[in-house]
C-alpha cells in the first residue's frame, strides 16, 4: 500500500513538472498615461494607465535607467503627453519598466 501511495506521489510531483507552463505574459508595449510618479525607499516607481489593459498600474524603474524614467514620466505629466511603455506584465506585481517613451 505504501508502494502505491509513494508511487503515486512521484507520478503527481513528476506531471506537475512536465505540465505546469509559466504564467507570465511576454513583454509587450503599451500607450499609457502617468498618472504617478516618484522615489521610495530608493526606486523610482511610475503609476501607469492604458485605457484597454490596466488602470493605475505601478511599474519600477530598472537601476541604471532610474533618472531618465524619472525624467519622461515627470514630462508626460507636466505637459499631458501619453508615454509608451514596453513591461512584462506578468513579471510580478510591479513589473519593471524594460522602455519608456514621451509620445506626443
Amino acid at each position: 500500500m505504501l508502494k502505491k501511495l509513494g508511487l503515486m506521489v512521484i507520478m503527481a510531483m513528476l506531471a506537475t513538472a512536465f505540465f505546469v507552463t509559466d504564467s507570465s505574459a511576454a513583454p509587450a508595449g503599451y500607450n499609457c498615461t502617468v498618472d504617478a510618479t516618484g522615489p521610495y525607499s530608493g526606486t523610482i516607481y511610475i503609476q501607469l494607465t492604458s485605457a484597454s489593459n490596466f488602470t493605475g498600474k505601478w511599474f519600477t524603474a530598472p537601476a541604471g535607467m532610474q533618472k531618465e524614467i524619472l525624467a519622461i514620466a515627470l514630462t508626460a505629466m507636466s505637459n499631458g503627453f501619453t508615454v509608451f511603455v514596453y513591461a512584462d506584465l506578468g513579471a510580478g506585481s510591479v513589473p519593471p519598466i524594460q522602455g519608456l517613451y514621451l509620445l506626443k
